[in-house]
This record gives structure tokens, sequence and C-alpha cells, in this order.
């Protein structure tokens, strides 16, 4: 049985992440979102349990998304950036246009 209390103190908070008034650079923002991409579950494995809290992510994403990242000076960086938080938010809502797991297929001989 999992510990609910325990699994909450262990959680990450999005106070923990980049913070946008703090103008963090392109590169922490853009390593921040792929640390926060949801990995695919498989049929086979037992699920993990996400380290980020996950009620508070979606208001993080959503506020580098509606931020006009002024301090970044590169238009394509910008872009990166507002792209890979809106992937993130988007993995979140189950809009990502993916199928939500994998499925390990072994072969099998046939009898007769």
């Amino acid at each position: 049985m999992i510990d609910t209390d325990t699994e909450a103190r262990r959680k990450v908070s999005v106070h923990d992440l980049p913070q946008l008034y703090t103008r963090p650079s392109s590169t922490s923002l853009l390593l921040t979102l792929e640390q926060l991409k949801v990995k695919p579950a498989a049929w086979d494995v037992i699920e993990e349990i996400s380290q980020y809290d996950e009620a508070s992510l979606p208001r993080y994403l959503t506020s580098i998304v509606a931020s006009s990242l002024a301090w970044i000076e590169e238009e394509s960086i910008r872009e990166q950036v507002w792209e890979a938080a809106s992937s993130r938010l988007s993995e979140r809502s189950g809009r990502s246009g993916t199928i939500p797991g994998s499925l390990t297929l072994s072969q099998h001989a046939e009898t007769d």
C-alpha cells in the first residue's frame, strides 16, 4: 500500500522549477520541460508515480505558454519553449494524439 502522505512530501513542487519572474535561460526552461515529459505507460510495467505535483503543473505550463518570454532574444528559441510547454500541457490533458501506452507482443510457436 502506498503512503499518500509520504508521496506528497516527496513530490517536486512547481515552485522548485524555474520561475518566469527570474527570467530563466531558454536552456533551463527547455531542460525542465524535457524532464516534465510524460512517459508512455506500458501494459506490462507497474505505473510509475510522478515525482512532480501534477495538480499544479498545468498552471505552471500555461504560464509559460502565455508568457511573451521577452528576455529570450531569438524568436525560434521562444517558439521551441512554447511548443515544448504546449506539448507537456496536452500530454496531461489527454490531447497528445498518441496512444497512451505500449504493448509488448511476444511471438509464440503455433501448435496444431
